[in-house]
């Protein structure tokens, strides 16, 4: 048996000085290496897979070159141009896939509700614009109802049909009215609270603002209430004054009966019951006219 001169290995090559086949091919390789360098088959498969891929790259952008062109979308907050694939815009952060913003555009604030503390909507992406419906239930018994007072605005179910209403309720979760399709938007939450309370009647308002927004709003419409129910008071106090003079002087004057021109229902006016008019000498109506507004 013969072996390899260089690693030992037996060989059937009848040969003293023969080399293996395997270490044939490392002296090969080793040549290669020192005339080319290291990892020169490596390197050169790397270079024609780059020189194909940057082949292929340009006869894709010469076939379509006609074709494509990019689309561009705006953002609704700050009206910056962005592209179509982009998920949000890049000056705002709004998100173009939920249709809503990250940060306040006004404060810069980052978003915790539908609505920002400075007044921004999140919702509408825009200033709140504060409405506020008043509505006028009658009821009856309004024993322990009081101004100011939050109300439960759900929907429910109607029975035995699939569609919904929305239901305010009071304080104590008794039944007070339903809420027409006419009113504000079903799509957002409402809240509700109660603005003045008459004998027979419950006047409230509703809103899809949210509490800390329309409670102030509440408060003031409240005051301008009281503040209306006063200054008539007074009126009625003077004009009151007024009469018992003037009856005083009903010898001077003479009794006098006759109707209104300007109301529907033309009602009865008479010395006893109305003023008389310093400027024309008519009798005021209830209505507020006499000869001077003819």
């Amino acid at each position: 048996m013969y072996k390899c001169t260089n690693c030992g290995k037996t060989i059937s090559i009848p040969s003293h000085n023969a080399i293996c086949q395997d270490c044939q091919f490392a002296t090969s390789k080793r040549k290669d290496s020192d005339r080319y360098g290291v990892g020169f088959y490596a390197t050169r498969n790397e270079k024609k897979l780059q020189q194909e891929k940057e082949k292929r790259m340009k006869e894709l952008s010469n076939k379509y070159k006609s074709t494509y062109t990019p689309t561009y979308q705006y953002c609704p907050v700050c009206h910056t141009k962005e592209l179509e694939h982009q998920p949000y815009c890049s000056n705002c952060s709004y998100s173009f896939h939920n249709k809503q913003a990250q940060f306040c555009p006004n404060c810069k604030g980052m978003r915790k509700n539908r609505y920002c503390s400075c007044g921004y909507s999140f919702v509408h992406n825009k200033e709140i614009r504060l409405t506020i419906e008043i509505i006028s239930v009658n009821r009856k018994n309004t024993y322990g109802v009081k101004p100011l007072d939050p109300l439960y605005v759900n929907k429910v179910r109607k029975y035995a049909s699939s569609s919904y209403e929305t239901v305010v309720s009071l304080k104590n979760r008794t039944y007070l009215t339903t809420l027409e399709k006419s009113t504000n938007s079903y799509k957002n939450i409402l809240n509700g609270y109660v603005i003045e309370v008459e004998k027979d009647k419950v006047v409230i308002g509703i809103s899809d603002v949210p509490s800390d927004y329309l409670i102030p709003e509440i408060k003031k419409l409240f005051d301008e209430r009281n503040k209306a129910k006063e200054q008539k008071k007074m009126e009625e106090s003077i004009k009151h004054q007024k009469l018992i003079v003037q009856r005083s002087n009903l010898d001077k004057i003479g009794i006098r009966h006759t109707y209104c021109w300007s109301c529907p229902q033309h009602r009865s006016l008479s010395t006893l019951t109305h003023l008389i008019c310093n400027r024309c000498n008519w009798l005021v109506c209830d209505c507020s006219a006499c000869g001077c507004s003819k």
